[in-house]
Parts: C-alpha cells; sequence; structure tokens
C-alpha cells in the first residue's frame, strides 16, 4: 500500500498517473452503475422523462441533498409531489407568492417557505428565459475555465427572484462567489452537463464536460486524498478545481466519470478511514493508496 505523507501540502508526490488511470478505469468497468444509482437522489430526477421536468427537478433535488440519504429522499420525494407529474409546468404557470409547500414541511435547516422561494424563483426564470440552461449560459464565459462565474450568476439571480431572506434559503442556493465547494450545485452541474448515461442525465449538451469541477463531500475528499489527487487541507472551491485538474489529466474531455465511483466507493464501506487489513486487501484502488495506519 502506497504511503500518504503525515502532513498534506503541496510537497505532496504526484500519483503515478498512468497506474491512477489504470485503476480508476478498472473501478469503472467493475462498477454496479444502475444498483447505486437506485440509492443515490439522482434515481429521483430518472424518474421524469420530459427534459424540461428533469432540469428543473434536478436542480430541486440537488440544492436539498444534504444529511442522511433515505432522509433527503423523503423530503425531495414530499417536494416533488407537490409540484405534481410535470414540475415545469407547474412552475411556469405557478402564481405569484403561491405556497406550494404544505404547511409545517421540515428537513433539517431546509422549511418549506425556503422551498416555496426556490419554487418561484425557478418559474420566473423558466418564464423570462425558456429554461433553467438558458439562465446559466446568459452568465457564462466560454472561455473560462471553469463554471464558477456562470454559476455565481445562477445564483444571484435565483436568490433575488425567490425574494427571501433567511438562512435556509440561502444554504440551498450556495453563493460559489465565497469561495466554498458548492457542492451540491456542482452535483446538479455534473448531472445535467455529463452524460446522458446511465448515471448522469446529459441534458446541458452545449456545455463542455471538461469544465465541470469536482463536488466535494466527505467521501470524495478522503478518498482522493488518498489517491494524491489534492494536497489541500480545506474542502472549498480550489481544492475541488485541484481534483478536477488530475481527473483532467486521465480524461481530458471527461474528467467526473470517475466522481460517482470514487463516492460510492467510500458511501459502500469498501474504503474504510483506517486500514483494515481484510477490508483493504479486497479494494480496488489498493495498489495506488496512499492511506496509512
Amino acid at each position: 500500500m502506497a504511503k500518504r505523507r503525515g502532513k498534506q501540502g503541496p510537497a505532496i508526490d504526484e500519483p503515478d498517473w498512468t497506474l491512477l488511470r489504470a485503476e480508476l478505469d478498472g473501478l469503472l468497468a467493475g462498477l454496479d452503475w444502475l444498483g447505486h444509482r437506485q440509492t443515490d437522489p439522482i434515481n429521483l430526477v430518472w424518474g421524469y422523462d420530459a427534459a424540461e421536468d428533469r432540469e428543473v427537478v434536478a436542480l430541486i433535488v440537488a440544492t436539498m441533498a444534504y444529511g442522511r440519504v433515505s432522509l433527503l429522499k423523503k423530503a425531495a420525494r414530499q417536494a416533488l409531489a407537490a409540484l405534481g407529474p410535470h414540475p415545469a409546468a407547474t412552475l411556469r404557470e405557478l402564481p405569484e407568492a403561491a405556497r406550494v409547500m404544505p404547511e409545517g414541511f421540515v428537513y433539517r435547516m431546509t422549511r418549506g417557505d425556503d422551498l416555496n422561494a426556490l419554487f418561484q424563483a425557478i418559474g420566473r426564470a423558466l418564464r423570462e428565459h425558456g429554461s433553467l440552461a438558458a439562465l446559466f449560459m446568459a452568465h457564462d464565459d466560454p472561455a473560462a475555465d471553469d463554471y464558477q462565474a456562470a454559476l455565481t450568476g445562477l445564483v444571484h439571480q435565483l436568490r433575488a427572484w425567490g425574494e427571501r431572506d433567511a438562512r435556509g434559503f440561502r444554504y440551498l442556493l450556495a453563493d460559489p462567489a465565497g469561495g466554498g465547494a458548492c457542492k451540491r450545485l456542482n452535483l446538479f452541474l455534473r448531472w445535467v452537463i455529463r452524460g446522458p448515461d446511465q448515471v448522469d442525465l446529459g441534458l446541458w449538451g452545449e456545455l463542455s464536460a471538461a469544465r465541470l469541477v469536482m463536488p466535494l463531500d466527505t467521501h470524495i475528499v478522503r478518498i482522493c486524498t488518498y489517491l494524491g489527487l489534492t494536497s489541500r487541507k480545506t474542502a472549498d472551491w480550489k481544492m475541488a478545481r485541484q481534483i478536477a485538474a488530475g481527473l483532467r489529466r486521465l480524461d481530458p474531455d471527461d474528467p467526473l466519470k470517475y466522481d460517482f465511483a470514487i463516492c460510492h466507493l467510500g458511501i459502500s464501506g469498501a474504503c474504510p478511514r483506517k486500514p483494515v487489513a481484510e477490508i483493504c486487501a479486497r479494494c480496488p484502488i489498493e495498489r495506488i493508496c496512499r492511506l496509512e495506519g
């Protein structure tokens, strides 16, 4: 097993990129994509057929994607049920100040009125721009290395249209301008820009998957540290960029194709937080892992 330095910093050894590509490609080849998708929040989006509904549902589900997966999926189903079978049409025609969510809805820090504000903002985007994609691209510079500026523009506009100055609403729409990782919004971008394949939807085909940055959760941060893909201690936009830049050396056009597999390696327990001989011996990335007891 490769060793990880005690102090993570700029001097961390670079991985063997050829070996890393071979091992991660092997991880992809052996992954039960559909099986894992069934337990992932994105599966809720696949329940809709129309692209305009999938786009809207993807944003709603992604913004709520925090906490225990079983609980967030239950809460997201409640939110989607309130919008009926065609969420895009419902939101496009939503009367001003309408309250869609049932009284008393609470999911951790998200309240019903936080979602009502998000619904109003999405409806305004659909009426004025036709789609969330059009609003996003109105803020995008195709020459930019990634989508931070475009995502910032999208968030600022939706916050303004939501007209709700509450922590829960702001949490749903994290502001990339602050330099945070914005995990859930980058997850949304992965869902709608990558693909289509067995997981991601490929709805915004005009945009390049090469410019995506990594959605950072605890599993991604931990395992990408073990792999030598990041030397940073703070899970922020800079770390998300650094990991994506490393994966871009493996696949310049589609670096985030590895995201789902790496994340579920952690979720499944196949990659523990501390070395466990019998688990590590079966791990598909054991040869390139830098975790040391």
